[in-house]
């Protein structure tokens, strides 16, 4: 183990917290994109406007429950994925 600088963590250490960082920024990113495309594709109007009909409410409303739904299911598939690969590793007793 090579020691860092002074007050930084050693290299390893370090190493894995910049991807640790890396992997929630991309991560955060992903999850604005995709609820940005879902909410684009199914809300018709001007989202900033203040005085929305029922319906571009409805539409709205339904867009961000779509959005959220997709994350979802999107999250569990990966959380799914690393539970498979972790037992796979033999890292769980």
């Amino acid at each position: 183990m090579r020691p860092g600088p002074a007050g930084e963590q050693a290299w390893p250490a370090r190493a894995f917290q910049d991807r640790l960082y890396t992997a929630i920024e991309v991560t955060s990113g992903v999850g604005i994109a995709v609820s940005g495309t879902v909410l684009a594709a199914l809300f018709t109007g001007d989202i900033a406007t203040s005085n929305r009909s029922t319906q571009q409410t409805a539409q709205f409303q339904e867009a961000v429950t779509i959005a959220g739904l997709v994350l979802t299911v999107a999250a569990a598939a990966l959380v799914g994925r690393g539970i498979l690969r972790t037992r796979s590793a033999g890292v769980l007793p």
